[in-house]
């Protein structure tokens, strides 16, 4: 009866720490098949969420173009997963992440939120706050 009541605890902690271990090892093969298939002009995702397209490649490194012209190295192993152009267009409501369209240059090029009010001479910023130490170390805001 013992062994039997043994048998049982023991089936349910190995059986599904088994399963799960399959289940993570065929995952990880999937990707690490994913990043082998890895070409130039694939949009990818990373495992920080980053979203680009693949401009170069190594054995180790992947240069991933985030934004036009911004290209970042990456470690091949960070790349988990390939967006393909449906996702893509579902995600952006577009048919591509950027082109080189999107970038605004001289007169058609629009003041960043947040420029005008700093250049307005009579627009109180807010940055009119002292600060003092006192003998003990502690600030006080005047």
């Amino acid at each position: 009866m013992e062994l039997l009541l043994l048998a049982a605890i023991a089936a349910v902690f190995i059986i599904p720490t088994t399963i799960q271990a399959r289940r993570q090892r065929r995952r990880m093969e999937e990707i690490q098949a994913l990043q082998d298939s890895l070409r130039a002009g694939d949009r990818v995702v990373t495992t920080s969420g980053v979203h680009g397209v693949v401009r170069g490649m190594s054995d180790e490194l992947v240069d991933l173009e985030i934004a036009v012209g911004v290209t970042m190295t990456w470690e091949r192993s960070a790349i988990i997963r390939k967006v393909d152009s449906a996702t893509a267009t579902r995600q952006t409501g577009d048919e591509r992440f950027w082109e080189d369209d999107d970038v605004l240059s001289g007169d058609d090029a629009q003041e960043p939120a947040g420029e005008s009010a700093q250049s307005d001479p009579g627009m109180d910023t807010g940055t009119d706050v002292a600060i003092e130490r006192d003998p003990d170390g502690t600030d006080t805001r005047k």
